[in-house]
C-alpha cells in the first residue's frame, strides 16, 4: 500500500493505511499521491537538470509521507498524513495534511459535520488556542507565534484555526468521535 520511485533525480515514498484495493478513500489517497509524484517528477529532474548544466553536483530530492487513521465511526473515516519534503533547501519541510470523509469516498468538511453559522465556534477556536499553546510550551518553552504571545481570544487573537489541519479523534464510545486533532505546520 504505497505510491514509491526513485531515480537520480528524485526518491518518492508515500506509504498509505492497509485496506482492499477497491477502498474508496484509499483509491482517492493514492490518486492524489500518483499526481503528487508525476509533479514532483517533473520539478525533481528539471532541478537535476539545472544544476548539472551549471556544474553543481545535484542532491536527489526526497519525499517521504505517510498516512494513517485517527478514528473511525459511523460510516465516517478520518486520516492523517504526515510528509518531510526535501527539495535542495537547507533542510526537509515538514507538512500535515487530513482527510474526512464517507466509507463511500464522499469527502466532508468540518463545516459539514458542525452547527451552521457556528463554524468554527468560539469554544472550539479557544480549546485548539489552547492546546497550541501547551503543545508549544512542551517542545520549544515558549508559547508565541512570530515571537509574539500566544493570544487565543478577543480582537488580537492571533493563533488562526483556519491554517490548521483538522482530523478526527477516537471515542471510548463504541461508533462516536471523541474530539479534535490540530495539526499545526512548522512555519
Amino acid at each position: 500500500p504505497a505510491v514509491a520511485f526513485e531515480d537520480e533525480s528524485l526518491s518518492f515514498s508515500v506509504v498509505l493505511p492497509a485496506g482492499p484495493e477497491n477502498d474508496p478513500v484509499l483509491a482517492h489517497l493514492r490518486e492524489d499521491s500518483e499526481n503528487y509524484l508525476a509533479k514532483m517528477k517533473t520539478n525533481a529532474r528539471a532541478d537535476f537538470t539545472r544544476l548539472k548544466k551549471s556544474g553543481v553536483k545535484p542532491e536527489p530530492w526526497e519525499v517521504r509521507a505517510k498516512w494513517n487513521y485517527t478514528a473511525k465511526a459511523g460510516g465516517i473515516v478520518s486520516l492523517a498524513g504526515e510528509a518531510s519534503e526535501y527539495n535542495g533547501g537547507a533542510h526537509p519541510m515538514l507538512t500535515f495534511d487530513t482527510y474526512i470523509g464517507r466509507n463511500t469516498g464522499e469527502q466532508l468538511k468540518m463545516d459539514d459535520m458542525l452547527v451552521f453559522k457556528r463554524s468554527p465556534s468560539p469554544a472550539m477556536t479557544i480549546a485548539i488556542c489552547e492546546a497550541l499553546k501547551a503543545a508549544k510550551t512542551n517542545k520549544a518553552k515558549s508559547a508565541t507565534i512570530f515571537d509574539e504571545p500566544i493570544i487565543c481570544a478577543g480582537p488580537d487573537s492571533n493563533a488562526k484555526t483556519d491554517v490548521a489541519k483538522i482530523a478526527l479523534a477516537p471515542s471510548n464510545q463504541p461508533d462516536r468521535f471523541g474530539g479534535l486533532y490540530a495539526y499545526y505546520e512548522p512555519y
